[in-house]
């Protein structure tokens, strides 16, 4: 304390001033920075809104195309059941003309056995 004393006050108003120089010079450059951030933020923010409305958009189409193959899926389904009803009821129609085939063969098997021709 007695050595900051001892200096005279025009040194240390002297020093001082230098000092503030080089924090004018620091604030000046942070300044800039905080310039360049803000730029580099502005343009950040646009291109995260024009890729959000692109995501949007190809969200949109993707949903239609979805949505169109599964109606296509729907349709070709009901095609396909429609197929599969007309198969059973003509594989269970010739199912019973079988069937009474065998049994009428089995009657006139039993006839014969009887005697009955």
């Amino acid at each position: 304390m007695a050595a900051v004393m001892a200096e005279p006050l025009e040194n240390r108003v002297e020093r001082l001033e230098s000092d503030m120089a080089h924090v004018r010079a620091d604030i000046a450059d942070i300044r800039l920075d905080i310039r360049e951030l803000r730029d580099a933020v502005v343009s950040l923010s646009d291109k995260i809104q024009t890729g959000d409305a692109s995501l949007r958009d190809e969200m949109h189409k993707g949903d239609a195309d979805l949505r169109n193959e599964i109606a296509g899926l729907r349709d070709e389904m009901h095609q396909g059941f429609e197929t599969l009803r007309h198969e059973l009821t003509r594989t269970s129609l010739s199912d019973r003309i079988w069937t009474l085939l065998m049994g009428a063969a089995i009657l006139l098997v039993m006839a014969h056995g009887f005697k009955w021709f």
